[in-house]
């Protein structure tokens, strides 16, 4: 079984998908590793700090993939 490591994706889930499809095309992989910051926050922490958290997905909205992704 083949392998990939996926590190700090910092809530970019979406990006991780599609580097697994690109993978999937070349490279059978059985398993992903992401050993780093997945950078998911708590809902609470959210709610408390919004102004530091929209300070990053301000910056970069990627960040904010995983939500949408425990959404669905």
């Amino acid at each position: 079984m083949k392998g990939a490591f996926c590190d700090d994706i910092h809530g970019r889930a979406y990006h991780l998908l599609a580097v697994v499809l690109a993978l999937q095309g070349r490279l059978p992989v059985g398993m992903i590793v992401q050993p780093g910051d997945f950078g998911v926050k708590r809902l609470e922490t959210m709610i408390r700090y919004p102004v530091i958290f929209l300070r990053f997905a301000g910056n970069d909205p990627a960040e904010l993939d995983f939500l949408h992704v425990m959404k669905a």
